[in-house]
């Protein structure tokens, strides 16, 4: 191993210790690599997403428009660390596992806790959302109807994650501790993968956001029928009534609709508000997702909310985000970073659709060979339909 260079084992040795501390980027969606050579930071790439048909009933077609839809992706994310040579050539060679365990893990683990958080963040880019802001599911009861409710989304149930904070993960082990088998319990309270529960694969992490909630005031409704779309008309709240990017709010005729057979749930379509929103005299225009669609193949509310239909705030205040997700509802895209064209002054390493980028350069002001570390990256909610909170 003394023979390969300095930059490619550093390589190596970061991108084995980063995939080994992060826990999204191994359950996000993540295999989009290929369609990014050649993106350089803040670079944007546009994804296919699938295409819906509405089938018609007898002998006579109804035409469809066949329209490719995709969204954009940023590339725009970098985080990185530096060394000097002092802290790097002489360990490597002679005791590489020295390295790895003392500069490599740690430092790896900075950065994997800072993409983590950020990429959790995409639990707030999700409407649908199960249990009570503020008091954690203390029952089987509540992660099973998370389950319940995807299935009436028509989310796929094979392969389906749910990650929770430490707090459901002590209320739920003492919940379930009269249960026959002692190994689930003794898995929720020391691994990260704590085991299978509710058709889910179920994680540990300290890494979920919290939702500083908005605070509307008066009694919020809507103002004026037959809305659509993703901006809606509201009044009723108090003069300068705020919701913040993240809440999550339904209306009171709204109803769900499954998606792939359009058939009217039971319970109020949510949404969640994608920008901050400040009334003026009560009144706005409410930035919501997703777009409210009545009819076609997109089909996804009972009916256009009704003219003063109350608007009910269903977060609250710095409450917990556990998210249960299908993978392709959040995209991780790792991109190598472009090198300048010249030998010996980087590598890039590349694995399960994972790229990590180390440059050296020779610092004159300090007289010493300088290394970095770095990881490009863009995320994506992709589908936050096949989503669904489990809130806290």
């Amino acid at each position: 191993m003394s023979s390969i260079a300095t930059e490619v084992k550093l390589a190596r040795m970061a991108l084995r210790a980063f995939k080994h501390e992060n826990l999204a980027i191994n359950l996000f969606y993540k295999d989009l690599n290929t369609e990014f050579k050649g993106v350089e930071h803040g670079g944007v790439v546009n994804v296919k997403v699938p295409i819906r048909f509405q089938s018609y009933e007898g002998r006579v077609a109804q035409i469809q428009n066949y329209n490719q839809q995709t969204i954009a992706v940023k590339v725009d994310k970098l985080r990185g660390v530096a060394w000097s040579t002092n802290q790097v050539d002489m360990t490597i060679t002679a005791k590489p596992e020295k390295l790895y365990q003392e500069l490599i893990v740690p430092a790896m683990r900075e950065i994997s806790t800072q993409v983590d958080l950020d990429l959790f963040t995409m639990a707030l880019d999700v409407s649908d959302a199960i249990g009570t802001a503020g008091t954690t599911a203390s029952t089987f009861l509540t992660t099973a109807q998370v389950a319940g409710r995807m299935t009436k989304v028509s989310v796929p149930q094979q392969g389906r994650k749910l990650v929770v904070d430490p707090d459901y993960q002590v209320t739920m082990a003492d919940a379930l501790k009269t249960m026959y088998n002692p190994e689930l319990v003794k898995d929720y309270l020391r691994k990260m993968y704590i085991g299978g529960i509710a058709q889910f694969e179920t994680y540990i992490s300290n890494n979920l956001p919290r939702l500083t909630v908005g605070v509307p005031g008066g009694t919020p409704r809507i103002n004026g029928a037959n809305q659509t779309g993703n901006s809606i008309a509201i009044d009723g709240l108090a003069a300068a009534g705020t919701y913040k990017k993240g809440d999550v709010v339904t209306f009171a005729s709204c109803y769900d609709v499954n998606p792939v057979n359009r058939v009217t749930q039971t319970y109020l379509k949510p949404f969640v508000v994608t920008a901050d929103f400040t009334a003026s005299g009560g009144a706005g225009n409410l930035s919501i997702s997703p777009a409210i669609v009545t009819e076609g193949a997109y089909k996804n509310c009972s009916v256009s909310p009704a003219n003063d239909d109350l608007i009910v705030h269903v977060t609250s205040s710095n409450c917990a985000n556990n998210i249960a997700f299908f993978p392709d509802a959040f995209a991780f895209v790792s991109v190598p970073l472009k090198l300048p064209d010249m030998e010996g002054v980087g590598h890039t390493e590349t694995k399960d659709g994972i790229s990590c980028t180390v440059t050296k350069g020779w610092d004159v002001k300090t007289l010493e060979m300088i290394y970095r570390v770095d990881f490009l990256y863009g995320k994506k909610s992709l589908y936050p339909e096949q989503a669904c909170r489990l809130l806290g």
